[in-house]
């Protein structure tokens, strides 16, 4: 039987969620869209979610390497999302990063043939050294470094889910250590593909074992495993046939804010906008998609939490 998400409802107030994004606002760019834009699509999640009873709190790198900062798209989560951002640390990509300029030099740009040569020897070592310390990716102290801090938030704070979204896979690591030192329910999103996805690249065999091992790690200890589109799903649900019905689909959407006024333009005879009218934007927006997160989430919440009430009550029933 597939994983209901429709018909749950919250009937516990306001209930807390770990967020698990590396790249979110003020972060840029458009891997940070699925869950506020190019850095809102996943900052649209946390900007909706407090409407179905959930409150985020963000747990995110302080800056992503490569790619922009707009502190404006802050401006749209509302004051009960909380962000929490951990240093992300200099990876061994960045690190190469910096040396390029030196690398590629000239002689007579400035360098001299010797720092040139010095330059490209420790890219050389860094790259020979990244497959055996940057597992799954370079984001990966980063991850390291939350798992502590964030173990002893989630016990000693009224957490009911962790949701953490893929990429980068140090994103799903870190809620995969968590999910086994507290046994909170785990919700795994995967925005794309990881080992399955057409342009996944990795020349080392070692490392595309390691990857695939962990992957398959990864949808087994999650409680739902989230796709983006029904063909995503499919694929991902092959790798355990035994337990299907935990793969599900919310699709993307867009912020309904952005098309304020599209009504108007339909009554006035814009065709761009014929047959839509509000009913039709609001189901396409991102606040469904929302609706059926935050399904998810009731369901899982309260499964946990009858689990916790009929093991207490065995113990009550004990005798002394």
């Amino acid at each position: 039987m597939p994983f209901p998400v429709d018909d749950a409802r919250n009937n516990r107030g306001n209930r807390k969620v770990l967020m698990i994004a590396y790249a979110f606002p003020p972060t840029g760019g458009s891997g940070v869209q699925r869950s506020a834009n190019p850095s809102r699509l996943r900052a649209w999640f946390a900007k909706y979610l407090p409407q179905f009873g959930w409150l985020p709190t963000v747990w995110t790198a302080d800056e992503v390497d490569g790619l922009p900062r707009d502190p404006t798209l802050c401006d749209e989560l509302p004051p009960e999302v909380v962000v929490s951002p951990r240093n992300a640390g200099s990876g061994i990509l960045a690190m190469r990063r910096s040396l390029r300029g030196f690398v590629n030099a000239r002689a007579g740009e400035g360098l001299t043939a010797v720092a040139s040569r010095f330059a490209k020897a420790i890219d050389w070592r860094l790259d020979a050294w990244q497959p055996a310390t940057a597992l799954p990716d370079d984001c990966i102290r980063w991850a390291r470094r939350s798992v502590g801090p964030l173990t002893r938030q989630l016990r000693s704070e009224r957490f009911e889910v962790i949701y953490s979204i893929y990429s980068p896979a140090s994103s799903h690591w870190l809620a995969l250590e968590l999910k086994r030192r507290t046994n909170l329910p785990w919700v795994a999103d995967f925005r794309d593909l990881w080992t399955d996805d057409c342009r996944y690249r990795e020349p080392s065999p070692q490392r595309r074992a390691a990857h695939r091992q962990l992957e398959q790690e990864i949808l087994e200890a999650a409680d739902v495993v989230i796709a983006v589109s029904e063909r995503q799903r499919r694929i991902l649900a092959d790798h355990m046939p035994a337990k299907r019905d935990k793969f599900i689909t919310i699709t993307n959407g867009f912020d309904p804010a952005d098309f304020a006024g599209v009504g108007d333009a339909e009554s006035k005879g814009d065709s761009r906008f014929y047959g839509c009218g509000s009913e039709g934007l609001e189901a396409c927006s991102r606040i469904e998609p929302t609706r059926r997160l935050a399904s998810v989430f009731d369901r899982l919440a309260d499964r946990a939490a009858e689990a916790v009430e009929t093991v207490h009550e065995s113990l009550a029933t004990c005798p002394p």
